[in-house]
């Protein structure tokens, strides 16, 4: 079990609970638009969609720029009633949005994120922040947003597509792929399964034989 994240023990909890009390409760994720975010929705989707787990999912919009935008949560949270709102490759930066959404809608908070901490614009409102670079003596503090969101949920339940989905976004992000780090090891395992030619999911293995021939 990966634990080399801060506040990684706290998710645990959370998310031990939220499956305990999934009956009751229905989950946002907001991700970034870029391969790094939409890439971290699928692996939590994955997630959610095996566990049964009620959840939507809002992939921001660059006409709205980077972040999680005031507007679209007012939308959001205005037409549907969310007990937990998680982020992924975004919200480092969006202190003063954390806060009003807490103060207007108080749903559980998760901000998970990969970006450089500004400490003025940190989501302190939040329940919790997981971001490798709240610790910058780890070795693992280069992870991306898939990275986090992948490494955080993968001893709930994991599969050979959320493998390769985390080792494309790592790949797309252009994240360092030290020796021996976790992102070198994340790539490795997604170009291992590729090369095998035995994708098990049905549409990633689909895309592959359309691009390589596979």
């Amino acid at each position: 079990e990966y634990k080399n994240m801060q506040n990684q023990e706290l998710f645990n909890e959370y998310f031990a609970k939220l499956i305990k009390e999934k009956s009751t409760r229905t989950v946002l994720i907001y991700t970034d638009y870029d391969s790094d975010g939409i890439h971290g929705g699928l692996i939590l989707s994955e997630v959610f969609k095996n566990l049964e787990i009620k959840f939507d999912w809002y992939i921001n919009s660059r006409q709205n720029g980077y972040g999680i935008n005031e507007d679209v949560i007012c939308e959001l949270f205005k037409n549907h009633e969310y007990s937990d709102f998680i982020s992924i490759d975004l919200g480092i930066t969006n202190g003063d949005v954390v806060e009003f959404l807490k103060d207007n809608w108080n749903p559980f908070v998760i901000i998970t994120d990969h970006h450089t901490i500004q400490q003025e614009k940190y989501p302190k409102y939040a329940d919790i922040v997981v971001n490798p670079k709240l610790n910058l003596k780890s070795p693992e503090n280069f992870l991306c947003g898939a990275g986090v969101i992948y490494k955080l949920v993968e001893k709930f339940y994991c599969n050979q597509a959320m493998k390769i989905w985390v080792g494309i976004a790592t790949i797309g992000d252009m994240v360092p792929l030290n020796p021996y780090s976790e992102n070198k090891n994340i790539v490795t395992e997604c170009l291992r399964i590729i090369n095998s030619e035995e994708i098990e999911n049905e549409r990633i293995r689909f895309l592959f034989q359309n691009m390589y021939g596979f």
